[in-house]
């Protein structure tokens, strides 16, 4: 049996999604309709050639009244966190009437509740917070081993790095000029390599141009190179921050966009990891349906 599932081709600073809204779905459809999108198919839906051509896809669902977004990237592994992504929804949403300009509304993603506020409708801006930045971790309550760290220093020729999870893993290194795409391949290729992080890791290269201004490029686990991404702007920006380069409010500029990002000082502990706050733009390109079936895509 074929069901033909709508869906909204969506993009934060070129970072793009295919976004699939199943808030509206009863249980039994929802879960079929997610148990379809299997590995193999968040492929063929990402595939620049044969497909609709993404980053990655976007699953919105509602868990009990409250909205729960799941990120699978390009290879159809799971992205855990994703603030590009966020600030799709948040526009979708708009768009949709669930969410108001100058409002808030938490979305659960990677494990997380983010608070996502709609800054301004026409042109569209939204602020989220991310939640902690915890530099030197390679995972929840995880952190990097001495023995970790020299390999890594190894493998990135003793360039300044930091580790930072974001709900998801980072590496970034930072360099003494502009990022490149080759280079920046071969550091995440290298990285990866070392087999630190058992589930994979976001790499990425940033060049401080000043102490509020960053110039970066991030090599995303299960994708590759990206025009953008929201938690390695947060991981750039704390990690900086720690070394003594960045302030706690930065713009960073990415191959598709620019983004803010301000860290945030908890209430009840000062000293605890800083709250990323992201903010950018967001927009939707097009929408369709696309025809799920057991045995793939429809003809």
């Amino acid at each position: 049996m074929t069901r033909a599932v709508p869906f909204s081709k969506v993009h934060g600073c070129a970072n793009d999604f295919v976004l699939i809204d199943l808030t509206a779905e009863i249980n039994t459809s929802r879960n079929a309709i997610i148990s379809a999108l299997d590995a193999e198919r968040v492929r063929a839906i990402c595939d620049r050639r044969r497909g609709i051509g993404a980053d990655g896809v976007l699953i919105l669902t509602d868990q009990a009244g409250s909205i729960h977004a799941e990120i699978l990237n390009a290879d159809g592994s799971s992205g855990g966190m994703c603030g590009n992504g966020l600030r799709c929804i948040a526009l979708f949403l708009l768009r949709n009437g669930v969410v108001q300009a100058g409002h808030d509304l938490d979305i659960v993603m990677g494990g997380r509740r983010t608070s996502v506020r709609v800054e301004r409708e026409c042109p569209f801006c939204c602020s989220l917070d991310l939640g902690r930045v915890d530099v030197g971790m390679k995972g929840a309550g995880a952190a990097l081993s001495d023995r970790d760290w020299a390999l890594l220093t190894e493998v990135v020729e003793g360039l300044p790095c930091e580790s930072a999870w974001v709900g998801n893993p980072h590496l970034v290194v930072f360099g003494d000029q502009q990022p490149i795409q080759p280079e920046l391949e071969d550091v995440a290729s290298r990285v990866r390599a070392t087999g630190v992080f058992e589930s994979g890791v976001n790499v990425s290269l940033a060049y401080v141009s000043g102490p509020g201004a960053v110039i970066a490029m991030t090599d995303e686990r299960g994708v590759g190179p990206t025009q953008a991404c929201a938690s390695g702007a947060a991981a750039i920006v704390a990690s900086g921050r720690r070394m003594g380069l960045l302030n706690d409010a930065c713009s960073v500029a990415m191959p598709g966009g620019d983004l803010g990002v301000e860290l945030l000082a908890g209430h009840e502990d000062p000293d605890a990891p800083r709250i990323a706050r992201i903010s950018g733009t967001a927009e939707i390109v097009f929408s369709g349906t696309l025809p799920l079936s057991a045995a793939g895509f429809e003809a």
